[in-house]
């Protein structure tokens, strides 16, 4: 039996990149929107040597950098995993079930899945109808999903620190903001779009924000630093062509009836990236970053022993497939 080259790029090592490109992106990962100003005098290059850079590690999506909000807060749209088990080939499922822009993350996993995906849905009914699309496929067996209600953290700038140290439950640590205090209704028609633009390209400028959304320059930054003391923060994260060195996994967590006081202590652990609510079959779905299996050994202990927890699943992430956050809630 012969097989076909593979369609999708083997992925490089964070440590294939030079040093400089190394330090751009933790800095990066840091501030998203980090200025070529502020990011020259850090690597010791020139303002349009950085530029150049920072654009060719984003065309060669070694980092994706986009907007993170709680649409459960701001209502910008339905978000949704699903996981798919599959008959043959990952690889020709993933082409035939996630050409739709609803779906903006896919990797092919081990553990209850062979396939998990992100959805971006504008509505509930937007969401019925790209799931039953996904179960229409041939070689996929079965769907499962979950509705995101609520992110407690996304926060992807300590990933592969080894330095790292949890931030006090509560305490800011680069975190999309998730407080249900906010007065969505201050924002109008114009800060929605500029939210989904920014959820596309953490990275556009105020000039393209400008002419996208018919404002001066001068008044689209003024919207773009308001949303980001409130409402959203620009997260920087591994592209889907870039391993980073680290071992990425899904936990999907089962509490004893206290999913949210369980959710404020796991935010507190600098591996987790993503904590968020969810309905379906778990309480809580997590996205964890390790260095090596011992690490992540390690991290799925602590997590087990958070009281509360009742039962904790890894799915860990082989490859990425699909990573294209600019669909789904236009």
């Amino acid at each position: 039996m012969s097989y076909e080259t593979s369609r999708y790029p083997t992925p490089s090592s964070f440590e294939q990149l030079d040093t400089i490109d190394q330090e751009l992106v933790r800095l990066l990962r840091q501030d998203g929107r980090a200025s070529y100003a502020a990011l020259a005098p850090e690597v010791g290059l020139s303002q349009a040597a950085v530029r150049a850079r920072v654009n060719r590690l984003l065309d060669e999506r070694v980092v994706d950098i986009n907007g993170r909000v709680d649409p459960s807060v701001l209502g910008v749209g339905v978000f949704s995993l699903a996981f798919l088990k599959v008959k043959g080939r990952v690889e020709d499922a993933a082409d035939l079930a996630t050409t739709t822009p609803e779906a903006v993350f896919s990797a092919s996993t081990t553990g209850r899945s062979d396939l998990i995906v992100e959805l971006r849905c504008r509505d509930h009914q937007q969401l019925f109808r790209t799931l039953e699309t996904m179960r229409s496929v041939d070689v996929v067996d079965r769907v499962e999903s979950v509705v995101f209600l609520q992110y407690f953290k996304q926060d992807w700038s300590e990933a592969g620190n080894a330095g790292a140290h949890p931030p006090q439950v509560g305490q800011s640590s680069g975190n999309a903001p998730t407080s249900s205090d906010f007065d969505v209704g201050s924002l109008d028609d114009v800060d929605f779009r500029i939210l989904r633009a920014l959820m596309a390209d953490g990275r556009r400028t105020y000039a393209e924000l400008s002419a996208e959304v018919g404002l001066s320059r001068a008044a689209a930054r003024e919207r773009v630093l308001r949303l980001l003391d409130d409402v959203v923060s620009i997260q920087a994260a591994p592209g889907p062509g870039m391993t980073d060195g680290l071992v990425w996994t899904a936990l999907l967590v089962s509490t004893s009836g206290e999913a949210e006081r369980v959710a404020k202590v796991l935010v507190s652990l600098p591996e987790l990236a993503l904590v968020a609510s969810t309905t379906g079959s778990f309480d809580l779905v997590c996205e964890m970053w390790a260095n090596d299996p011992n690490h992540l050994m390690a991290v799925l202990d602590d997590v087990r022993s958070v009281e509360g927890i009742r039962s904790v699943e890894a799915v860990r992430y082989l490859r990425t497939l699909k990573q294209d956050f600019s669909g789904g809630i236009a």
